[in-house]
């Protein structure tokens, strides 16, 4: 099994990736606890942080989302966002990398 992270052009990009949807998603998370009375949910912001870095991993290599493939990583399960984390790696399209599983 290829580690994506050891290569030396890929694994800075992913690195990077991740940090900015990391970050993005505690910001958005902490921005909704806040404003429901400070009620944050770390789960809910890890998970926001997920579907940022998918998102941007999808753009990344396929361009800008249909509105469909946004709606679906924002509706998903976290088991959902890391399966589609790996297959980005392996497909040659957005259809085939958001597939249900098998």
């Amino acid at each position: 099994m290829i580690n994506v992270m050891e290569n030396k052009v890929l694994g800075p990009i992913l690195q990077q990736r991740f940090e900015e949807g990391f970050i993005e998603g505690f910001i958005e998370g902490f921005e909704e606890g806040h404003n429901q009375g400070f009620k944050l949910d770390l789960e809910q912001v890890r998970k926001r942080g997920q579907q940022v870095l998918l998102q941007n991993m999808l753009t990344e290599k396929f361009g800008p989302l249909p509105a469909w493939a946004e709606q679906r990583v924002l509706a998903a399960a976290t088991s959902d966002l890391h399966r589609w984390a790996s297959l980005i790696l392996q497909s040659s399209d957005l259809e085939d990398t958001l597939r249900d599983p098998d």
